[in-house]
């Protein structure tokens, strides 16, 4: 299956050190969609929006089951795998698992967008010093 990645995951350290195998992967965008900041939390939300918004991440390409498992837990309660449309730079689309938040969780948005830039000045040392796996299954700040 594809895999759609739009927050921490489209980074290469946070991939490897969550799945530890590299896929190929190619740039990709989803449209009706906005990223959000979470409140609290360095990693984003992806929610429905305009049909015109569209949101930029990066597709792993034919990541194997036992991976996706991975992925599902590493996402957590939050999150629900739906497969979607990617777009591609040339204008063709892939289809892809997408991690969408769940409506349930909606009061933990912020008011902003999430900052990829600030992620990766910030949010990703955060990240890599407090993630070690699945010994400990709670999603991390």
């Amino acid at each position: 299956m594809n895999i759609f990645t739009y927050g921490s995951l489209m980074f290469d350290a946070v991939w490897a050190r969550v799945i530890g195998v590299d896929y190929a992967k190619i740039k990709a965008g989803v449209y009706g969609y906005r990223r959000r900041a979470l409140k609290g939390y360095t990693y984003p939300a992806l929610i429905p929006g305009h049909a015109d918004d569209f949101v930029e991440g990066v597709v792993y390409l034919k990541v194997n089951r036992k991976d996706v498992k991975t992925l599902d837990r590493f996402e957590g309660e939050y999150y629900q795998r739906r497969l979607l449309p990617c777009s591609l730079a040339d204008g063709s689309s892939v289809d892809a698992g997408v991690y969408l938040f769940k409506k349930e969780y909606h009061q933990m948005l912020a008011d902003k967008p999430w900052d990829a830039g600030e992620f990766e000045s910030v949010g990703i040392q955060t990240f890599l010093a407090k993630y070690k796996g699945f010994a400990d299954t709670k999603r991390i700040n």
